[in-house]
Formats: C-alpha cells, structure tokens, sequence
C-alpha cells in the first residue's frame, strides 16, 4: 500500500455546490438539532468571554453534557447565539473562526482527499434545497485554492479518504475509477431514474464476480445499458418496502404518527371514522395493516409518471449529490446502495401520497419538502441504516444485492 497523503491546495467544486448561497433563514440554528461545538471551538470562545469577565454571558450560550460534549444553548426554540436578524454573534462579533466545524460546513459536507478538498450538500438546508431545480447535469470544476474566488470556511479537521491508501485487494483502492461510473449511469437521461438506479444494482451484482485489479474495467461494457438488469418485481418490493416503513415507524413516533396519517387517506374506511381515533388505532396496530398496493400504483400511474419527465432531473441531481457525499467509499457499496434505494422508496412513496391526497400530479412543491424531511429525519437517522444492514448482513452478498434491487422498484 501507499502512504499518500490528502491535498488542501486544489477545489473540485461541484457545480450545484458553487451555486448554492445562504440566504440566512435560521433554519439551521433551531432547537430540532444539537449543534456540537467542537472542544478547540469552545475553549477559544470561552477564553474571550472570560477575558471580558463575561463567564456568565458565555454559560448563556453553551453547555456540555455528562461526557463532557459542548452544545449550544437554546432560547424560545432557537439557538442562544443567534441574533433577532438571524445572524450568529460569534461570526459577527468575533469572525467565523471563532465558528465551529459545525457550524462552518453546514449545509455543506467538506473532503480532503489526495486529489484535492471535495464538496457535496446537505438538504435539511431550505437554500441548497434549491439549487436541485437547476435542470443542468451537475459537473465538477478543479481550480487552485490559491486562485480560486470559491469562498467556503475551512473546518478544523477534514473528513479525509485516501483511496490509493487501500488495500490493492478491496474496491476502496479503485474509488476513483469507479465514482465517475456511478455518475455516468445517474446523469443517463435516456433512461428514468429508476432504470438508472437498477443499473447501479446491475453494477454492483457484476462487481460481485469480479476480483479487485488494475484491469477491472475491462470486464465491464463500454455500453453501460449493456449490464443485464433483472426484471420488475413491484409486488415484492411493495413487501419489503412495507417493512421498512414499520421499521423506521417503531424507531420514530413522529413518523409513526404521519404514517398513520397518510393511511388513513389511502383506507376507505377511514371516510367514516374521526382522524385522531384512526390514527389512535392505527398507530397500534401498524404491522397488521396492509400496504395499499393496488391504490398506489394506481396513484402512481396517475400521479407519478405523468409528469415524471419534467422534474425527474431534481431526484438525478439528489442521487448525484449522495454519490459525491462519498457513501460508496465510506460503506462498504451494499450499503450505500440500499442507503440509496431506501431514501428513493421514502421519497416517492410520501411523494405519491401527498399528490393523491391533493389530487394533483407531483410537482416541485411537492417533491422539494419531501426531499428536505427525509433528508432531516431518515438521512440523518444511522441507527435506523445499521438496524437495516444488520437485519441483512448474514444473507449472503447475492441476497443483500438482490434486496436492495427490489426496493428500487418500488
């Protein structure tokens, strides 16, 4: 193996990643997420506090836990450093230094690599939301930092991967190589964006035979709609994916409540029952109930593909944005993908849902604050994804893959 080491004087900015811009919402410094300060971030700003005989000033803003984490503080649900006009004290009276890595990268997510510092977003974040309209592929642009007009706050530590680093033997040595397949098949606008996700499975169940080696690529098409794809199996995917909502649904009330809400517009018989007392009584009987398979393809069909051409470059744009947020290299690709096919299903699942209960085909205003309640809940929420992969892990590699294919269906 090399001992190569990261590189922090080239950018390789996606294009989606250069567009994006804060448009200071505050929505990042609400009381729905514990902002982390970082142990050098937070000796920093209380020395100054201290300075200035303000150490009750400072207790006002952060706190630590019994593990000795920082946090910031809360007041009347948003966080205690920030100011009426939704401007953070610290950056405004200190300099973004004195900000932590948290708050310096958020929305961004920031990599150091041997080829050069690599961004992708986070779209919990109303504002990089947008930037998934651009009908544009994304492309990436490398310039000198030194040169560069790009601006961006540097974190304290890198998250850092060096493939070259690797084992000869795994495909993390080759991430370099196979990255640019991955969005190659992504950005294949002759195709819908659920044939570009079985060819990924496609991909990966070739990969399976192939033993790790500098000649690797040979052995797949030049044509990538050459790779067999399996044939539709919507029925069991409707079945499993059944399952992953009961999953997520024990782990998450808030999301047991709103399953139970939107059942409640799928089921006839809920016309004749008050919502609170279906929902009551669906919440607790959620593994008995049965997805509405027939009225969502139904729905699916209406709702779904009539208009699936005029937004579908929005999901294009997200999948591209989870690759270049470097899940292939840091799972095993297993899990990355099932990862991937698993934020697919929950997005066109409450996507379609939405749009039958209004009555509408899906569009942007209703596609966009899907993406951003899964990308804030199911995205963020590791423990559902290992709970998922542990469920799976022992089948064997044939069977992992051939789950995750299915749920691509759905």
């Amino acid at each position: 193996m090399s001992n190569k080491t990261v590189s922090l004087s080239t950018l390789r900015i996606p294009s989606h990643v250069r567009s994006f811009s804060c448009q200071q919402c505050g929505s990042c410094c609400l009381e729905k997420w514990r902002i982390e300060i970082d142990p050098t971030t937070y000796k920093q700003v209380a020395a100054i506090y201290e300075s200035q005989q303000q150490d009750n000033v400072f207790h006002e803003l952060m706190t630590k836990d019994d593990q000795g984490k920082s946090y910031m503080k809360f007041s009347n649900g948003r966080c205690a450093a920030l100011t009426p006009e939704n401007l953070c004290i610290f950056q405004k009276s200190l300099g973004e230094d004195y900000l932590s890595d948290t708050c310096k990268v958020y929305p961004r997510r920031i990599f150091a690599s041997s080829r050069g510092i690599e961004f992708a977003l986070t779209f919990s974040c109303p504002a990089a939301l947008q930037v998934l309209l651009n009908p544009e592929p994304i492309t990436i642009h490398t310039e000198e930092a030194a040169q560069s007009t790009f601006h961006f706050m540097r974190p304290r530590k890198f998250l850092c991967y060096v493939p070259e680093n690797a084992a000869p033997s795994s495909w993390s040595f080759y991430y370099y190589q196979v990255e640019p397949l991955l969005l190659a098949i992504l950005q294949s606008r002759t195709t819908t964006i659920e044939q570009r996700l079985l060819q990924l499975g496609a991909l990966f169940t070739r990969l399976q035979s192939i033993t790790p080696s500098p000649n690797w690529f040979e052995a797949i098409p030049k044509e990538l709609h050459y790779i067999p794809v399996p044939p539709a199996r919507k029925e069991k995917a409707t079945v499993l994916f059944r399952q992953l909502l009961l999953v997520y649904a024990k782990s998450t009330p808030s999301f047991a409540n709103m399953l139970a809400n939107l059942l409640h517009h799928w089921d006839p018989i809920s016309l004749t029952i008050p919502l609170t007392q279906y929902i009551a009584k669906t919440k607790e009987s959620l593994e008995q109930r049965q997805f509405p398979q027939e009225a969502y393809w139904s729905a699916e069909k209406a709702y779904w593909k009539t208009t699936q051409a005029s937004w579908e470059h929005i999901l294009e744009n997200y999948f591209v944005n989870f690759v270049l947020g470097k899940f292939f290299f840091f799972q095993n690709w297993q899990e990355a993908y099932l990862r991937m096919v698993t934020l697919y299903g929950f997005i066109k699942f409450l996507s379609i849902s939405y749009a039958h209960i209004l009555k509408k085909p899906v569009e942007p205003s209703i596609l966009l604050p899907v993406i951003q309640e899964i990308d804030q809940s199911l995205n963020h929420s590791n423990i559902f994804f290992q709970n998922l992969s542990e469920r799976i892990k022992n089948q064997p590699l044939a069977v992992q893959t051939d789950v995750a294919l299915t749920l691509s269906q759905i």
